[in-house]
């Protein structure tokens, strides 16, 4: 028996296919206008001498082969990349083995995953629950604590932490 092809993902296929262009046409023009044009125009006078841009006359290597000569430059120039390059690693290496150690089920990981993340979700939890707060008091007029919305800031906290905590151990 032969397989049917999906006549519905076939008839997707065709239209992302018809469309695509049309919807990337945006994104493709502010690429080019915001990134690709300004790499090249940059190449372009980086071989060329110039006071003002409307001035530049093309010379070549020439500012490179200057530049490359400059003894002070290469340093700068090999120290940054060699910091570039042993940090890139370091940073993955350490990234990694922080992974793989979140990852085994050791007495205490769930402890240590809930304060390793912590300070990523306090940057969204303490504004997002002041604005609460706020709204709570602009709902309702009132400036005590029994807005519509409005909770004592230790109880969010404590309910935030609680609940993170959980899905911490629930989801690891």
């Amino acid at each position: 028996m032969k397989n049917k092809k999906n006549t519905n993902s076939n008839s997707i296929t065709k239209a992302t296919r018809r469309w695509g262009f049309l919807f990337m046409g945006p994104v493709l023009i502010a690429f080019t206008i915001g990134f690709i044009w300004p790499f090249i125009q940059g190449i372009w006078l980086s071989m060329c001498q110039f006071r003002l841009i409307s001035d530049a006359k093309f010379i070549g290597f020439a500012n490179y082969v200057k530049v490359f000569q400059d003894a002070s430059f290469r340093h700068a120039f090999w120290y940054t990349a060699m910091f570039a390059i042993v940090s890139l690693v370091i940073i993955n290496v350490l990234a990694f083995m922080v992974a793989y150690f979140l990852t085994l089920e050791i007495k205490g990981s769930n402890l240590f995953r809930t304060v390793f993340f912590m300070p990523n979700l306090i940057g969204g939890i303490i504004p997002g629950q002041r604005q609460r707060q706020r709204k709570g008091k602009q709902i309702d007029g009132q400036d005590g604590e029994h807005g519509k919305f409005h909770r004592k800031p230790q109880r969010i906290h404590k309910i935030s932490v609680l609940k993170f905590s959980m899905l911490l151990h629930k989801n690891f």
